[in-house]
């Protein structure tokens, strides 16, 4: 089972979802890992593979989140807030996706974490702060490779007089 632990872990990072999902399943339960950190990793598989406007999907990775939350590793905080944020933002609670998203951002920044803020920003109609962020993005971009630099541009046109 702890090579079974390691192999979910390894799995997961290496996008193969179907063997970590199965690994998860088969681990809940066992304390060889904390459930808490099983079920973030299978609300990432779901969110991960989800389709944005998929509101069932996300939904079932926030039941999944919202009872471990408090059980999480200081460590994975920040990726849990950040895929609450996600989730949240998928369904359209707003204001609860801006809570999770800042403490993500408090925790640690990312250009994926900007973008995130600024989906929920423009979705609120904060139209100057959702342009802050997604500038933040574009300017990182020219550092780092982010595979939705071209929505962020496409947001910034939309927006930008």
């Amino acid at each position: 089972d702890k090579v079974r632990a390691q192999r979910m872990e390894a799995a997961y990072a290496a996008g193969d979802t179907r063997t970590a999902q199965a690994d998860a399943e088969a681990l809940l339960g066992t304390n060889i890992v904390p459930d808490a950190q099983i079920k973030l990793i299978q609300a990432r598989i779901l969110i991960d593979k989800a389709k944005p406007n998929d509101k069932t999907v996300h939904q079932e990775a926030l039941d999944l989140l919202s009872g471990v939350t408090g059980d999480i590793p200081t460590d994975l905080r920040p990726i849990t807030n950040e895929y609450l944020a996600k989730a949240n933002y998928a369904v359209g609670q707003y204001d609860d996706a801006l809570q999770a998203i800042r403490a993500a951002l408090a925790q640690g920044e990312t250009g994926t974490r900007h973008y995130i803020h600024g989906l929920i920003l423009e979705a609120q109609g904060k139209k100057d702060a959702a342009i802050r962020e997604y500038d933040w993005v574009v300017t990182w971009s020219t550092v780092y490779t982010y595979p939705f630099i071209e929505d962020v541009q496409a947001r910034l046109d939309k927006l930008k007089p």
